[in-house]
């Protein structure tokens, strides 16, 4: 790793632990100690954890291979098309779900999704 993406990272943790701790006591008269100390406390350590999921610390601080899901950037689970669809699993029969197993940011192939379906289902509920 070079040095401008470590300082990269720290300027990351420094402005995701510190920007709410001062939006809080600038512009909320009701700020108080513990308040300030729980918002940088959850900056620092959500800015934390997401930079040690992200793809390039699998890659140059683990030294591992990016796993086949990288977190937070792709579809754990099939999406159906409507509320009404039962068959959304690889294998079932009538399976077209609106976004497949793995679709998401990074995935090796483009798909084309068209407009979304907007209809109403049925008034009394799915028939099936």
């Amino acid at each position: 790793m070079n040095v401008a993406f470590l300082v990269g990272w720290a300027f990351n943790v420094a402005a995701s632990a510190n920007l709410p701790a001062l939006v809080l006591v600038l512009f909320w008269k009701r700020a108080t100690r513990q308040g300030i100390t729980a918002a940088i406390s959850v900056g620092l350590l959500s800015s934390v954890v997401w930079l040690l999921l992200s793809e390039p610390a699998y890659k140059n601080v683990y030294g591992l291979a990016t796993p086949g899901v990288v977190p937070f950037s792709q579809l754990p689970v099939s999406w159906p098309r409507s509320a009404c669809q039962t068959a959304v699993n690889v294998g079932d029969a009538d399976c077209h779900p609106q976004f497949p197993y793995g679709y998401g940011l990074g995935y090796p192939t483009l798909f084309h999704i068209g407009k979304l379906d907007q209809t109403a289902g049925p008034a009394g509920g799915c028939t099936n």
